[in-house]
């Protein structure tokens, strides 16, 4: 559930990875989805298993991605 009143923006500064998830969820253009799904791919990688980062923003992109 996102609050009402958040922004794209806010939202991006917020929970980035959540964002592109989004992004990649909603595009229209399959270059662009293309493109989009390497970068969450890609930073799904360098967040998780390179810097060991666990948080919310992740969680919630993976379970909105995996869900699409």
């Amino acid at each position: 559930h996102l609050p009402s009143n958040i922004t794209a923006d806010a939202l991006r500064k917020e929970r980035p990875f959540l964002w592109i998830a989004i992004m990649n969820m909603t595009s229209m253009s399959l270059p662009q989805q293309q493109i989009l799904r390497d970068k969450v791919r890609q930073e799904l990688a360098d967040r998780m298993i390179f810097n060991n980062d666990r948080s919310m923003d992740i969680l919630l992109g993976l379970i909105a991605y995996i869900s699409w």
